[in-house]
């Protein structure tokens, strides 16, 4: 159903007399005419521009966790230093580069349809960001019950290590390839990795320092452009002393001690769903058929 997804959508938002959010991530990585395309097919609607952004430091680290999730193998470094120009390429810096995303977004438009909505600092009010986000949409922030949402997990230093090496035994012309999203993401990720409960990563200095500096070329830049900002623009400056944990320095010991648990739990998950097969056929329990 992808090819009709977008025809689709905007019949749904034609024949809605409200107001209308449509919202992806990966629309970040959309080229000038992509996203002029799309603001082209909600016409006549008084078309809006939102983006959402967070301090690089915090952020940059879990968006390469997440391409790992989705099959990535790049090392941190390896992922903050590839410069990125596909639109179909949405894990890299097309979708974190602010200033280069609300610029094709905003296009030959009036700045102050579009608005910048800055993530809270941490140790903020968990629901400030979605408080901000109501305020540029005009609605009253009770609207919506933010205690539903469901978090997206992070993975620990050592875990997305593990993962990382993992994925390059299962990606393209491997004899192991598999359905990343199903697999490597919705299973082995987010079942068998995430419950380890492992340090976050915080990246080294050589990094964080990259990613301090591009950081203070988005504030600048977003400040000069004219759109509307919700938040405070220093809060993306704002970074921890926290201490580095990259994944380059990631331990043997360490990654042999969450590889062999994560066995364990293979084989224990195997040995389940296999039995629940039997079940289905009919074949008795025996040590056999398991």
């Amino acid at each position: 159903h992808a090819p009709t997804a977008w025809a689709r959508m905007l019949d749904q938002v034609r024949r809605w007399d409200g107001d209308a959010v449509i919202s992806h991530e990966f629309y970040g990585a959309a080229s000038a005419g992509q996203a002029a395309a799309a603001i082209e097919d909600l016409a006549p609607a008084h078309v809006h521009v939102v983006g959402t952004v967070r301090n690089l430091v915090d952020a940059f680290p879990s968006f390469w966790a997440e391409s790992v999730k989705f099959g990535g193998t790049r090392s941190l470094a390896e992922f903050c230093a590839a410069p990125d120009d596909d639109p179909a390429g949405v894990w890299g810096w097309r979708t974190m580069d602010a200033p280069a995303v609300l610029e094709r977004w905003t296009g030959e438009r009036d700045a102050l349809r579009t608005h910048v909505v800055v993530y809270p600092s941490s140790g903020s009010d968990p629901r400030e960001l979605w408080r901000r986000f109501a305020r540029v949409m005009d609605v009253d922030e009770s609207v919506c019950d933010t205690a539903r949402s469901t978090p997206n997990a992070s993975l620990g230093v050592t875990e997305a290590e593990l993962l990382r090496r993992v994925n390059v035994h299962l990606g393209p012309g491997s004899r192991y390839r598999v359905e990343a999203g199903r697999w490597i993401r919705g299973y082995l990720s987010q079942q068998v990795l995430v419950p380890h409960g492992g340090m976050p990563v915080v990246p080294a200095d050589d990094v964080r320092g990259l990613l301090v500096e591009r950081q203070q070329r988005a504030v600048e830049s977003i400040a000069a452009a004219g759109y509307e900002v919700v938040g405070s623009l220093g809060d993306l400056m704002e970074t921890s002393d926290a201490t580095p944990r990259d994944p380059a320095d990631v331990s043997s010991d360490d990654l042999l001690d969450v590889a062999t648990e994560s066995i364990a739990r293979l084989l224990f998950d195997l040995r389940q769903v296999t039995r629940e097969r039997n079940a289905l056929q009919g074949q008795p329990a025996r040590a056999s058929h398991v």
